[in-house]
């Protein structure tokens, strides 16, 4: 059995002859330590994606280097190339999750079948053994990236460790710095990688954005698009505002009103429902727009407590909207004013 202490010692005894000849790769092994350590997750599924590719075009490589170059010329087999590796790399990348998701699936078949002890004939019997298959594929997933996390921060941290120690010659301060990076890149990864990762999407795009509309060519686009994004603004900021709840309400409690006296048909009344049913989503598709907006940090001319407002008119137009639909459904189920009460 080999002595996992010894083996440390060994290699640190040897870096330790060589340590002045490696600091270029300890600097390197730092840094691409840290990152595997605290987006291990991230560049992993790169990883797959990558595997997959290069397996798709390296096959297109050796078919035609098997068949030769076909009447187009090279330039085609470069195309077919950089094609299978994209879709490989898709491909590839789909399938690893798909096994996944698959062994986790099949435990909750199986738990399913030990349930109904193997009695799957009736419909519900079906619905519950999907249901836990489900799950369980999803529960296998969810293991599955915080392992990754763990495995990839705990990986990470080790080359990082060995990186400082080339650089430093501290052996106990590289392992101490080494369990912490461990630790931390965990951490981060199972809890705050996937929000990082979206806002430095959004920052990111939002800077490209900010770039390309400052080349000569696209200073006039981009004028003519911030022109229209500030004229949409306006729009949706009028319509929010102009708009009055409480004005529907009352619109629509008078319509019900009048179709429960009688001086309202029932076709008046489903075209009038409709229209206010029409207004208010409307309304809540230009609340989802400003709110939208507002959370991708652009600015919509208003404050946060503006903002909350918004929120909740529009959270008050969703629940004034299930109760017209209601009624309306009802109407339209009865054909009559004689279930009002």
């Amino acid at each position: 059995m080999v002595d996992l202490s010894s083996l440390l010692d060994e290699i640190f005894k040897g870096i330790s002859a060589v340590r002045q000849t490696l600091l270029p790769i300890g600097i390197v092994l730092v840094i691409g330590g840290l990152l595997f350590a605290f987006f291990g997750r991230k560049i992993f599924n790169f990883l797959l994606f990558l595997i997959g590719g290069s397996l798709a075009a390296g096959a297109v490589a050796l078919y035609f280097g098997v068949v030769g170059i076909p009447p187009a010329g090279p330039i085609a087999v470069v195309l077919l190339a950089i094609g299978a590796f994209v879709l490989g790399g898709f491909l590839f990348y789909f399938v690893f999750y798909l096994f996944i998701f698959s062994i986790g699936a099949s435990v909750g078949t199986l738990l399913s079948l030990f349930i109904l002890k193997g009695d799957v004939s009736s419909l519900w019997a079906v619905i519950l053994t999907l249901i836990l298959a489900c799950v369980f594929g999803g529960i296998a997933m969810v293991i599955f990236q915080i392992t990754l996390a763990i495995s990839s921060a705990i990986t990470g941290a080790y080359v990082t460790s060995i990186g400082l120690f080339i650089l430093t010659g501290n052996r106990e301060d590289a392992m101490v710095f080494g369990v912490i990076f461990a630790i931390a890149g965990a951490l981060f990864q199972i809890f705050l990688l996937d929000a990082f990762a979206e806002s430095f999407n959004r920052a990111s795009g939002n800077a490209f954005d900010g770039l390309l509309s400052r080349l000569p060519f696209r200073k006039q686009a981009g004028r003519a698009h911030a022109k229209t994004k500030s004229g949409q603004l306006q729009e949706y900021r009028e319509k929010i505002d102009q708009f009055s709840i409480e004005k529907t309400e009352e619109e629509f409690a008078s319509a019900l009103s009048n179709y429960k006296a009688g001086t309202m048909s029932q076709h008046g009344f489903e075209d009038l429902a409709t229209k206010i049913l029409d207004n208010l989503s409307r309304f809540t598709a230009a609340c989802d727009h400003e709110l939208k907006l507002s959370a991708r940090g652009i600015k919509v001319g208003k404050t946060a407590a503006q903002i909350e407002v918004t929120t909740q008119r529009k959270n008050k137009a969703g629940q004034v909207t299930s109760e017209i639909q209601s009624v309306l459904s009802e109407v339209r189920r009865k054909g009559s004013a004689s279930y009002i009460t």
